[in-house]
């Protein structure tokens, strides 16, 4: 898998994983493109249910509008329900199968390294970015793998949720639509350029955290108590984590202070944004051009879709930006030179 003939871009974190496994890759983009189709559909059913309701009959009969609208609700309720177990199913037996494929593969390429990047500062700084946390813990590289999957099928089914609310509100008014689609975008590309910025910043910090581990481990661990005590080399080690400390706390809280005010911001733009919408709808709504039901249901589907442009859409976007660096930074991996 690690083989200097890959070269690696954002889309293998979605062709790795089917792959590896197809079966429950497969069953788990289903279960997330359907749950994402889910509100859009919701926001119709709930629109011909209070509708049907405002236009029953007070005579006594059978009114078939109102129970199919009943019905479809009862069904995407349903599905709601079935397909988030079933997903989160596939999605343990996929990081199984991931696990027995790419731990595997990533140990043996760096058994097979040349010595040269055994001593080469660079080479472990490579290595390191590939399998760090950001609470400054390893992770395996299947871990990686299996989150890039998730964050890009969430980034997608975020993206096909807001297609269908677009849809629904331009089947209404068709340039309500088209506006609410031309505002999204400064939020996507605002989102994407942080991620990349943070990755870079991770990169530019990462040999102060490497060299840190060390240190730390000279300072605390008993196994070293002998040789602190008979050199006396304590406090010339802790000056130098404290110095390492220093330079990556006050980097890490510019990066994050930055990253959560812009997405703050977004956060209240998306929040205008669908109050500005309500209001036109308002005045379609009165005209008879919109529905009542229709009305409602948006209301209800534009506000949660304020919340998923300001946190969850800027999140994943941030996300996918940082692993496009990641790849480029494996690619660079699967090229070190072997025995």
């Amino acid at each position: 898998m690690f083989t200097p003939q890959h070269r690696y871009h954002i889309w293998h974190s979605l062709l790795i994983p089917i792959k590896i496994s197809p079966i429950y890759s497969f069953l788990y983009l289903l279960c997330a493109f359907g749950m994402a189709l889910i509100p859009a559909l919701q926001a119709l059913a709930i629109a011909r249910f209070i509708d049907a309701v405002i236009a029953l009959n007070p005579q006594p009969g059978f009114n078939s509008s109102l129970i199919i609208s009943i019905i479809l609700l009862v069904l995407l309720i349903v599905a709601s329900m079935l397909l988030n177990p079933l997903g989160k199913l596939s999605s343990v037996r996929l990081q199984m199968h991931m696990r027995r494929r790419i731990r595997v593969a990533y140990v043996d390429k760096i058994s097979r390294l040349e010595y040269v990047h055994i001593e080469s500062s660079e080479s472990w700084k490579l290595i390191h970015r590939l399998t760090k946390a950001k609470q400054n813990s390893m992770i395996y590289m299947e871990e990686r793998f299996f989150d890039m999957f998730t964050d890009v099928v969430a980034l997608l089914q975020i993206i096909i949720s807001i297609t269908g609310v677009i849809i629904v509100i331009s089947m209404q008014v068709w340039w309500i639509g088209l506006v609410m689609l031309m505002l999204s975008i400064p939020l996507m590309f605002v989102s994407y350029k942080l991620g990349s910025a943070s990755y870079k910043y991770e990169q530019d910090h990462v040999e102060f955290d490497r060299l840190s581990y060390p240190l730390g481990e000279a300072l605390l661990y008993r196994n070293f108590l002998f040789e602190r005590y008979l050199f006396g080399f304590a406090n010339k080690i802790n000056e130098k984590w404290r110095q390492n400390y220093a330079a990556i706390r006050t980097g890490l809280l510019r990066n994050e202070l930055k990253n959560t005010l812009i997405m703050k911001f977004g956060g209240i733009f998306s929040t205008i944004m669908a109050v500005i919408l309500i209001l036109l709808l308002v005045g379609y709504t009165i005209h008879g051009e919109v529905s009542v039901g229709i009305f409602l249901s948006l209301v209800t589907v534009l506000f949660s879709l304020s919340q998923t442009l300001s946190w969850d859409l800027s999140y994943y976007l941030f996300a996918i930006a940082k692993y496009r660096e990641f790849f480029k930074d494996l690619t660079a991996f699967c090229h070190l030179s072997e025995v």
